[in-house]
């Protein structure tokens, strides 16, 4: 589960996630994918312009600090996004963009596997598209865009197998 805020565009992120990892030790490098239900909706001079986007990352995790059933990590990788946008309510084009994900997490398990995290972060996008309508073009997205996420993880401890 995706739930979260994104202090630039003063948005909320809600929507599925979801990711696999293979760990080892204290690392992992995981594939994850999250989709926020609330659309992205902004006035840009004048059109109004709609995105929805799909997430999809490949990251290293490290978790350098356990303490009992607590744990602090970082995580650093690749970024894709695409984005569906539609303007004035007009047809939706589809657009893709490239970028870095990175984070600060602490977690908790509270229960066998479970854990509650808390993450923050930053993506940065390295190649933002720019969408025209007439004479005019926007960039969609902002360079950087903070956010922070909260959700469940089930990571099992083999440790203990």
């Amino acid at each position: 589960l995706l739930a979260g805020y994104s202090p630039t565009r003063g948005q909320v992120l809600v929507g599925p996630g979801a990711g696999f990892g293979l760990c080892l030790s204290r690392g992992c490098v995981m594939v994850e994918a999250d989709m926020p239900l609330v659309p992205n909706e902004q006035v840009l001079a004048g059109h109004d312009v709609r995105t929805r986007s799909v997430n999809a990352a490949l990251r290293l995790h490290l978790r350098p600090i356990e303490i009992g059933d607590f744990s602090i990590g970082a995580t650093f990788g690749v970024l894709t996004r695409i984005l569906r946008v539609s303007v004035d309510g007009e047809g939706a084009s589809t657009i893709t963009s490239l970028g870095i994900r990175t984070s600060l997490e602490a977690a908790w398990r509270f229960s066998g596997p479970f854990e509650w995290v808390f993450e923050v972060g930053g993506d940065a996008i390295l190649d933002s598209e720019r969408v025209s309508v007439g004479p005019q073009s926007f960039v969609l997205e902002d360079g950087f865009v903070p956010w922070v996420t909260t959700s469940l993880r089930m990571r099992p401890r083999f440790d203990a197998l």
